[in-house]
């Protein structure tokens, strides 16, 4: 099956959950869709591989916006700081992304 198929299939399936659209559709993954990747919903991804998207996804947004706000802090504190809490919320991210697929008893993208 075409993947265009399987990511209707897993969106419908996600609507009917009541899944928020820019929780299963974030607007990064839009722009990278549009740039020809083929990426699965969150939710239909290993919880490995989603805590490396999420940590770099975090990462690259959050270590920035810091330098910005801490003038006085070193590179060394910053870094430490923003990779700390991109773990912490890639952690809790794939967390709920698996929790929610086991309890809305969602099908595996394989069987999609």
């Amino acid at each position: 099956m075409s993947y265009e198929n399987k990511l209707g299939r897993a969106f419908r399936e996600l609507e009917a959950a009541n899944i928020w659209k820019c929780n299963y559709n974030p607007p990064l993954h839009k722009w990278l869709r549009r740039a020809g990747l083929k990426l699965r919903p969150p939710f239909y991804v290993s919880f490995a591989r989603n805590l490396l998207i999420r940590f770099f996804e975090f990462f690259i947004f959050y270590f920035p916006i810091l330098s910005l706000l801490r003038v006085e802090s070193t590179i060394s504190n910053l870094l430490y700081e923003s990779i700390i809490t991109s773990v912490f919320y890639s952690l809790v991210m794939c967390s709920y992304y698996r929790w929610t697929f086991r309890r809305c008893e969602f099908t595996c993208w394989e069987k999609l």
